[in-house]
């Protein structure tokens, strides 16, 4: 069995290698910063926060590693009002599987 510290552990490290983060707008590919990143036990957030100036459909978002690949991908089908931030929020758990 894993130790919970070891998966800890784990989770410290993927949270290290996510860099960057993209969202699809309109069929077009936008970067975006992350807005932070935490680790809680064996659990990785990330926070992205768009601001009140996006508007339109947004259909993917995108987690990259250091090394420039996809990380994590979620498609979804978010229509975004002008006027209105957008908070989201990625989750990674880390968990051993028997």
């Amino acid at each position: 069995m894993i130790t919970d510290d070891f998966l800890s552990k784990l989770a410290t490290y993927i949270e290290s290698q996510i860099t960057s983060c993209q969202y699809v707008l309109k069929g077009k590919a936008l970067d975006i910063p992350i807005h932070s990143k935490e680790v809680n036990e064996s659990i990785v957030k990330v926070n992205i926060l768009l601001d009140e100036n996006v508007q339109g459909n947004i259909t993917e978002f995108r987690l990259y590693d250091a090394n420039g690949e996809i990380a994590k991908q979620e498609t979804c089908n978010i229509i975004k009002a002008k006027g209105r931030g957008l908070h989201k929020i990625f989750s990674i758990s880390v968990k051993e599987v028997i």
